[in-house]
């Protein structure tokens, strides 16, 4: 798939869609990804990875660090902070950033008092 990525961005010059890099692979190769689902299944999977750079859209993914391009950690430290990490089986932890006590949230979201 990443075969596919370079491929698709070399012919075009610019760094291609989902789409266009599923037609890529299907043009050069026979792999067992059968429509356009699964081949986004695994960009998202390489970009988790880190292996892949995406746009703010997730739309047009590139081997190689273009303007507004960002891999999946620099992405997810720019929306969460540094505050949060992810553990290998892709949950959010808390790292630094500030927690409060579940009991109390909800004893004040169900307070009556102003």
């Amino acid at each position: 798939m990443i075969d596919c990525v370079i491929s698709a961005e070399a012919k075009l010059n610019t760094p291609p869609s989902i789409i266009e890099i599923f037609v890529e692979m299907k043009n050069r190769f026979t792999l067992p990804v059968n429509n356009i689902y699964e081949g986004a299944a695994v960009l998202t999977s390489l970009f988790r990875e880190d292996m892949l750079y995406t746009n703010d859209l997730g739309s047009h993914y590139s081997v190689t660090r273009h303007e507004g391009f960002l891999n999946y950690s620099e992405m997810f430290r720019k929306r969460y902070g540094d505050g949060y990490n992810t553990l290998r089986d892709g949950t959010v932890a808390v790292t630094t950033a500030r927690t409060i006590n579940f009991k109390s949230l909800i004893k004040m979201l169900k307070s009556k008092d102003e």
